[in-house]
């Protein structure tokens, strides 16, 4: 796999201090803090020719397993409400949506359930199209009738839509682009006159842990704090409307709500955010590393297989072999030790 380096998007500073070397699934990759704006992100990072390979062919097989179809809703809608709450909580849901894009839209469920909830609310017909590289899900947004202006977000799809998006989702998205500038003046220049952009992604002010396990991914080529996630915004011509770095349903997150703007804003340069950063990281690794943290960590995951397990469809090998009875026990055994 090639690496390449690439300067720092925000500040264009090339002083950078290694912070991990390794990441989910034991890949190799590094992970760069920028010493002048605190910005992390992957450098050197596999080319953009590496990424378009595992995008379209192998993402699937390591981040969107096999699930019932039955019960896909359930699985999916949770993450379009999240959404539709808080755009309402903030007042800034879209009065009327003629056309909606999803980037990264996976199957398209945040799209079908956009389009059945205006129709309940008399809102009429949404035009629904997504970008989406998964040659997998390029299959079901087919079916689903739901149009795919591209497979590639660096790709110059927005020639042909500007001024025409009324919402544009980027649930997280834009921490893994190329080049997060770049995209995202092209979904400034396809909103229209009143539309709106929601952008969601991980919190590197609080990270999900083990980091080198779960928040340190090959295919995050970026990783947002407050500041630098509003830095790279303010640079696209968008202007945020709605944010926080902390929201109640979700603390490992940062959202924003944007619309237009006039142009792009300079960079907000912080002396300690790097500073801050590391520190945040050094604290993340002593917490994971604790004992309590251990056994606590334990528990959830086997929480979280029990409620999956729960949702989806079960081989009837695993009924008969006692597979949830032997779960259980261990989620007891474990929770027992605490």
């Amino acid at each position: 796999m090639d690496f390449l380096e690439i300067s720092c998007p925000v500040c264009g500073s090339d002083n950078h201090s290694l912070v991990s070397g390794k990441g989910q699934f034991n890949i190799k990759l590094y992970v760069s803090l920028c010493k002048r704006c605190g910005l992390m992100y992957l450098n050197p990072r596999w080319s953009k020719k590496s990424y378009d390979y595992f995008y379209a062919n192998l993402y699937d097989h390591f981040y969107r397993t096999s699930k019932s179809k039955k019960n896909l809703p359930e699985l999916y809608y949770g993450k379009i409400r999240q959404i539709h709450r808080r755009m309402l909580k903030e007042r800034l849901f879209p009065a009327k949506i003629e056309n909606a894009l999803d980037i990264g839209s996976g199957e398209g469920w945040s799209l079908l359930y956009l389009k059945e909830n205006n129709q309940k609310t008399g809102g009429g017909q949404i035009n629904l199209h997504a970008i989406e590289p998964s040659s997998r899900c390029l299959k079901t947004l087919k079916e689903l009738g739901i149009d795919v202006i591209s497979t590639d977000v660096d790709s110059d799809w927005h020639e042909k839509h500007k001024n025409k998006f009324d919402l544009i989702i980027m649930r997280h998205v834009l921490e893994h682009f190329m080049d997060p500038v770049s995209v995202l003046k092209k979904v400034s220049s396809s909103l229209a006159k009143e539309g709106l952009v929601y952008i969601a992604v991980p919190n590197s002010m609080n990270p999900q842990l083990p980091l080198n396990k779960t928040f340190f991914r090959v295919v995050h080529t970026f990783y947002f704090t407050r500041i630098s996630l509003q830095n790279v915004i303010n640079l696209s011509n968008l202007e945020i409307v709605g944010f926080s770095s902390n929201p109640k349903d979700n603390p490992h997150e940062i959202y924003a709500i944007c619309r237009k703007s006039r142009g792009a804003v300079p960079p907000v340069i912080l002396k300690d955010e790097y500073q801050v950063q590391k520190k945040i990281l050094s604290d993340s690794y002593s917490k994971q590393n604790s004992f309590k943290f251990k056994i606590n960590n334990s528990i959830i995951n086997l929480k979280n297989a029990l409620k999956r397990m729960a949702v989806r469809s079960i081989p009837l090998g695993l009924k008969k072999n006692g597979y949830f009875k032997k779960l259980i026990k261990r989620y007891h055994e474990v929770k027992s030790c605490v």
